[in-house]
């Protein structure tokens, strides 16, 4: 009885913590798509998600699109793919 309690009350924890990690996204995508240039550098993204390097080149592998300047360094992520990269769990091939 106590298992199939605390399997109800973990399903019910990770559906609230899944609905507010969406409503979260969808915050973010409405100020981040007040940029009219959309765009966000790879340390900005790193910093405001709180990731690391590797885990952001991992995402690109996974398909997130990264844009640089054919002569510079600084690499750049579009606000709006890397949200809806996020919606889906890094499974959505990014267009």
């Amino acid at each position: 009885m106590t298992d199939s309690y605390i399997s109800k009350h973990d399903t019910e924890l990770i559906a609230k913590t899944l609905e507010l990690f969406k409503d979260f996204l969808d915050e973010q995508r409405e100020l981040l798509e007040s940029d009219p240039l959309n765009l966000v550098s790879q340390e900005k993204a790193m910093k405001h998600f709180n990731i690391s390097r590797p885990t952001i080149l991992d995402w690109e592998k996974q398909g997130l699109t990264r844009y640089k300047a054919p002569e510079g360094r600084k690499v750049w992520y579009s606000k709006t793919e890397l949200l809806n990269f996020l919606r889906e769990g890094g499974k959505q091939c990014m267009k």
